[in-house]
């Protein structure tokens, strides 16, 4: 895959961290993989290049799509450490979301969306110990 593939491929992850976690973590860990794989292929070779007096010179040269690499693969990290984060509070307060969107669904009024709210925020704060 290639540099820009895998910038593109980051982005995606992130945005779908927020959509469908569990999607956007499963993408940020493949693209960190693929990054890595990218790094090391595109890791700085050494070549010996003649300076304009004719002495040979040895440079260690960066190879295309380098930069691409690094992009992804922060995007890859930040994607997967938001991805487990979000997953991991959507796993420890299921039953409260689920009894929120269950009370949701009926209210048409102002006063029933705060008081719906209301309750949600309570049973978050009973989960936490506040």
């Amino acid at each position: 895959m290639g540099g820009r593939g895998l910038v593109v491929m980051g982005v995606v992850a992130v945005i779908l961290v927020f959509v469908v976690p569990p999607v956007g973590l499963g993408l940020g860990a493949v693209t960190v993989f693929f990054a890595a794989r990218l790094m090391r292929a595109t890791k700085p070779q050494e070549q010996e290049l003649l300076t304009p007096e004719g002495v040979p010179v040895k440079v260690k040269l960066p190879q295309p799509g380098r930069t691409n690499a690094v992009f992804g693969l922060v995007l890859g990290i930040a994607a997967t450490a938001l991805g487990v984060l979000i997953t991991v509070m959507l796993l420890a307060f299921w039953t409260e979301i689920s009894d929120y969107t269950t009370g949701h669904e009926g209210v048409n009024t102002t006063q029933g969306e705060s008081k719906c709210m209301d309750t949600f925020k309570d049973s978050v704060r009973e989960k936490l110990g506040q």
